[in-house]
C-alpha cells in the first residue's frame, strides 16, 4: 500500500502553467461538501533538489483556496519522462510559478486551458520525440560527452547531490559560441566527498568537479561557493543533448568577472560575459546582491559598468 503523509503546499514546486476553471469548480464543490475538507492524496517526485507535483495541481490549488496549508501526498513510484518534467518546471520558473499559490491568477476557461496548456504540452512532446529520433546534437564525437553527462546526472540524482554546470559550459548555454573544451560542475562543499563517491565508476575525462574557492584578486579576496540561492536560481538547459541544472546567468557572469582571465591564459572570461549579456535578460538586483555575497562588488562592478550601462 502506498504510504501517504502531509506536506506543506509552499514546499512543492508546480510543473503546470494553467488551471482549468471547469475542473477547479468541480473539485471545489466536492471539497466544500466534505467536513472536514478531505483532499485525495497528490503524487510528488524529487527533481534534482526540488520536490515537484507530478499531477493533482487542481486539487492542490483547491486546497489552498479553501485555506489549507498542507495536503496529503505520496511518492510517485512510476517511471516518468524526466525530460518532459524538467521542461515543464523550467517553464514554470520562467513565469514566476514557484508554489501552488502562484497559480491562483492563472485560472482559465477549459477551452483556453486546452490551447494554453494541453496543446503546448503536446507540441513539446512531439518536438522531444522528434529530437530523440535524430539526436544529432550528440554527433561528431559528442556521444561520449553526452553519455558521461547523462551518467553524472543520474548518479547525482540517486545520491541526492545538488549540483550545477558553471563556467565555460554554462556560458555556452547562455549564448557563447565558443567550443566547449571541458565541463565544470559545482557541488556543495559538504557534498564533495559524496559526489566523488557517486561518480567513482564514471570516466570523468573532460569533466572537473569542485565546490568553489576563495579567489584572490587585486581588489581583495572573493568567495565563490555553491549555496541555496544558486541552487534556487539555477536554470534547466540542454547541454550535449542532456537537460541539466545550469548556474544562473547572473552568478556565472560574477564568476567570470571575478576571474577576468584572457587569451594569455587560454581563457575567454570577458568574451563570455559579453555573449551572456547579449543573449540573456539580466536580473540587475540579483546580480548586485550576489556581488556583495561573494565580496566581489568592487572588482565586478568596475568591469560590468562598462558592459551594462544600467548597473548602478
Amino acid at each position: 500500500m502506498t504510504k501517504t503523509f502531509q506536506m506543506k503546499l509552499d514546499s512543492i514546486q508546480p510543473s503546470q502553467l494553467y488551471i482549468s476553471s471547469k475542473k477547479l469548480d468541480s473539485i471545489m464543490k466536492s471539497l466544500e461538501r466534505s467536513k472536514p475538507v478531505s483532499v485525495e492524496p497528490i503524487p510528488i517526485k524529487k527533481l534534482g533538489n526540488q520536490v515537484i507535483f507530478v499531477d493533482g495541481h487542481t486539487r492542490a490549488l483547491a486546497a489552498f483556496l479553501l485555506g489549507l496549508s498542507e495536503v496529503p501526498v505520496y511518492w510517485e513510484d512510476e517511471e516518468l519522462d524526466w525530460e518532459e518534467y524538467e521542461i515543464c518546471v523550467e517553464w514554470c520558473k520562467k513565469e514566476g510559478i514557484h508554489t501552488i499559490s502562484d497559480l491562483k491568477n492563472r485560472i482559465v476557461s477549459h477551452k483556453d486551458y486546452q490551447v494554453l496548456w494541453l496543446d503546448k504540452c503536446r507540441k513539446m512532446q512531439q518536438d522531444l520525440e522528434a529530437e530523440r529520433k535524430t539526436r544529432g546534437s550528440v554527433t561528431n564525437g559528442n556521444e561520449v560527452t553526452h553519455s558521461k553527462l547523462l551518467a553524472v546526472k543520474n548518479k547525482f540524482q540517486q545520491a541526492g547531490v545538488e549540483w550545477v554546470i558553471f563556467a565555460g559550459a554554462a556560458a555556452s548555454c547562455y549564448g557563447s559560441k565558443r567550443e566547449i573544451t571541458d565541463i565544470d560542475i559545482l557541488v556543495r562543499c559538504d557534498d564533495l566527498a559524496k559526489a566523488r563517491t557517486a561518480l567513482k565508476d564514471v570516466d570523468l575525462g573532460g569533466f572537473d568537479i569542485g565546490c568553489g574557492a576563495e579567489i584572490r584578486t587585486a581588489q581583495g579576496q572573493c568567495l565563490f561557493f555553491l549555496d541555496d540561492k544558486m541552487i534556487e536560481r539555477a536554470s534547466w538547459r540542454k547541454l550535449f543533448g542532456v537537460v541539466v541544472p545550469v548556474m544562473s546567468v547572473e552568478d556565472n557572469i560574477i564568476l567570470k568577472a571575478i576571474l577576468q582571465r584572457g587569451e594569455d591564459k587560454g581563457k575567454h572570461d570577458i568574451e563570455d560575459i559579453k555573449s551572456m549579456i547579449a543573449h540573456e535578460k539580466i536580473d540587475l538586483q540579483y546580480l548586485e546582491e550576489r556581488m556583495e555575497k561573494c565580496q566581489a562588488g568592487k572588482r565586478v562592478k568596475q568591469l560590468l559598468k562598462s558592459l551594462i550601462p544600467s548597473l548602478s
